[in-house]
């Protein structure tokens, strides 16, 4: 089985989108006497407007137009020199190649006396004519105008062009597969600062190094970096390299669906901008992912589309791979004719690339230019080698200055201790003077000393205790206002305790009383007015007259009525109230009594609201009861209620509060729990009643309905 190597080209000759054509506009000596400042001018103004649709609209139709219309206006060399360069540019994006060769060495071809003006021009077009014969895979060539550029930059230390020469030259090297000189130029143009475009290629092309050597994981830091330059110029070009390079490390790493993908994004941006070369090497990579995964078909149709493109606009080296990859295709498949075919075009195209190329001559170059890079090595060192000697110099300079002031500050010193001990034997002589006058002071200061003394031991005693007696008055003061507080304190806690307790007991005690009362009515209405109208009705049921039977009539429809009233008055909790309504309005009362903060949660509703009224009646009391615990026993200060109807079948009730709690294991039937329970019990329902020191209870109740 043969091996399909990715062979993935790629250049950013975005480097150069805005081109410095102002290389010439320092000089006046390349015009004859007869050019005119204002013709000058008026060439400036028309190159620099094809210059600006060359930036600004790089698919123009009309750019040549524009260009053939001021040609006959362009007298000066300078104007020549800036048409002829943009018209190479011009071809060069088109991938027209032999037409910017061409225009590129018109530009070499103008006299220019200046000599630091003319090598800038040369060293400039040389890296233009490297770009077009690297595009056409005829890498000597490629390598011979690069390395004059080099040449031609280092004559006046023209840094801009020397980078982009050593770029090209870096990307030649590395498409050669000498990887480490490659890399090493690379990391070089990374340092020049002064083009971001520079650095955005040099990032790329590292990555794109990286990943012919395999490193993927290092080859994606590279690009992963120039994808976040990149943004800053939003370079398309750059974009669709970026993309291809992943692709192909995606290829090496399995992914091939992924690769595909980034394969036509990249295709996509390239025809969008009409960056040939790209789609090429793209079609290329696809038709090499297919063949490995045998879909040969596919791989060939696309190997046969790139050719024809490669063909059609002389890109050699593609032709090359393209050959090679379709021959190598035609093994695996078994059909050696078409191999052979293949081969012998790839053998032919070999042979046209070397007749077309000078090898000696590069080689040449070559060599004198790594010996010029050897050379400003040198010259580098031994101007390191300079500035060393001049810091030792100035280093002993300075110690023997550092010396000759150390030998002066000593000789000031001794002058100055001689100078001090004069000093010092004056300052004893006033000092034995002032010793005297000292004594002659103290004996008059312990006098006034003594009397000093004696007025102190009488006033600070007495002061002492003026100051104890305050302290101790104010601290009685503080302590007796505080007292007072801490007893307003506690009255006020405990009448507000008083209110509460009346206010849930005036509560009670009023639904309390309306039951009693209704019930004693309904009582009343039942055992006195029904026994007699069901006496009266027996005693005149036996009677036949007519009248009578009226009588009759109006007795049943009283009794009946003393009935119904009756069982209106019996105490029926809800009656057209519905329960969640009562039971909402209790604890709202409830909460604005005891000021706490209740929270009451029910679904559904209706369904609880058509519940059977002892069901209701029973939950009703069981509530008031833990309510009412909460408010006088719990200290809490929120309540939470939760009922909660499930398939009309069942009825479950969550009752909470954030209270003082208790402990269940202990026995605490005077809480009223057991009442709660026998209530539950007696609807076949089930309680759990769980409650934690300091966070409160926490219950939980199951009814059947």
């Amino acid at each position: 089985m043969i091996v399909y190597q990715s062979r993935i080209i790629l250049r950013i000759t975005g480097m150069l989108i805005f081109i410095p054509f102002l290389i010439l506009s320092q000089s006046k000596s390349l015009y004859s006497t007869t050019d005119s400042v204002e013709q000058e001018a008026r060439e400036d103004k028309l190159t620099s407007e094809i210059r600006a649709s060359y930036n600004n609209t790089p698919n123009d139709p009309k750019f040549l137009k524009k260009i053939h219309k001021v040609k006959s206006k362009i007298k000066t060399i300078k104007g020549k020199l800036n048409l002829y360069i943009l018209t190479a540019l011009h071809f060069q994006r088109k991938t027209k190649l032999d037409s910017s060769i061409y225009y590129t060495k018109k530009c070499l071809d103008l006299k220019i006396d200046n000599d630091s003006i003319n090598a800038r021009v040369r060293s400039y077009a040389y890296s233009i004519l490297g770009i077009n014969y690297y595009n056409q895979g005829l890498y000597s060539e490629s390598k011979k105008w690069y390395l004059k550029g080099i040449e031609e930059a280092n004559k006046f230390n023209e840094i801009n062009f020397y980078y982009h020469n050593i770029h090209g030259l870096a990307l030649l090297y590395s498409k050669l597969e000498e990887y480490q000189p490659s890399i090493e130029l690379f990391e070089k143009c990374l340092e020049y600062k002064e083009d971001p475009e520079i650095m955005l290629g040099s990032y790329i092309n590292l990555g794109l190094v990286y990943s012919k050597q395999e490193k993927v994981t290092l080859s994606n830091q590279y690009l992963k970096k120039a994808e976040e330059l990149g943004q800053k110029f939003d370079n398309e070009q750059a974009k669709a390299n970026i993309l291809t390079i992943l692709a192909a490390n995606h290829v090496q790493l399995g992914d091939f669906e992924k690769a595909s993908q980034l394969y036509q994004e990249a295709i996509e941006i390239a025809k969008k901008n009409s960056f040939l070369k790209i789609v090429l090497t793209s079609f290329i990579e696809l038709g090499i992912a297919q063949v490995k995964r045998k879909n040969y078909n596919k791989a060939e149709s696309m190997f046969l589309r790139a050719l024809e493109s490669a063909e059609k606009y002389g890109f050699l080296n593609l032709q090359i791979i393209i050959h090679d990859n379709i021959k190598n295709l035609g093994v695996d498949q078994n059909n050696y004719k078409k191999a052979f075919i293949f081969q012998s075009i790839y053998n032919q195209l070999k042979d046209s690339i070397t007749q077309l190329q000078n090898k000696k001559e590069v080689n040449q170059l070559e060599i004198v230019y790594k010996t010029r890079e050897k050379e400003r090595e040198i010259k580098l060192l031994q101007l390191e080698n300079r500035n060393r000697n001049l810091i030792i110099t100035n280093q002993q300079e300075v110690l023997e200055k550092l010396r000759l002031t150390q030998e002066i500050e000593q000789k000031e010193n001794e002058n100055r201790l001689l100078q001090y001990k004069n000093a010092s034997n004056r300052r004893e002589n006033s000092i034995k003077i002032l010793k005297r006058d000292k004594e002659i002071q103290e004996i008059k200061l312990n006098k006034q000393r003594v009397l000093s003394n004696l007025f102190l031991y009488i006033s600070v005693p007495l002061s002492l205790l003026t100051i104890g007696l305050f302290i101790v008055y104010h601290q009685k003061l503080k302590t007796q206002n505080k007292l007072n507080k801490t007893l307003q304190e506690v009255n006020s806690q405990k009448i507000q305790s008083i209110l509460k307790d009346q206010e849930l007991k005036v509560i009670e005690a009023s639904i309390e009383g309306q039951d009693k009362e209704r019930k004693r009515i309904a009582q009343e209405l039942h055992d006195s007015i029904g026994g007699n109208l069901a006496a009266i009705k027996l005693q005149l049921g036996n009677i036949s007259d007519s009248s009578v039977e009226e009588i009759n009539i109006q007795i049943d429809e009283t009794y009946n009525l003393a009935r119904s009233l009756s069982h209106n008055l019996a105490p029926k909790r809800f009656g057209k109230n519905k329960f969640c309504d009562v039971f909402e309005n209790y604890i709202e009362k409830i909460g604005d009594a005891s000021n706490l903060k209740t929270s009451l949660s029910v679904f559904s509703r209706t369904s609880i609201d058509n519940l059977k009224e002892i069901i209701q009646i029973e939950i009703f009391k069981v509530l008031q009861e833990l309510v009412i615990n909460t408010v006088k026993h719990a200290e809490a200060s929120n309540i939470e209620i939760e009922i909660n109807s499930i398939d009309q079948k069942l009825l479950t009730i969550l009752y909470t509060d954030d209270g003082k709690g208790f402990e269940p294991r202990k026995n605490n039937n005077g809480l009223g729990l057991d009442s709660v329970k026998s209530r539950i019990k007696s609807l076949n329902g089930i309680i759990n009643i769980d409650s934690i020191l300091k966070k409160g209870i926490f219950v939980t109740m199951e009814i059947p309905t």
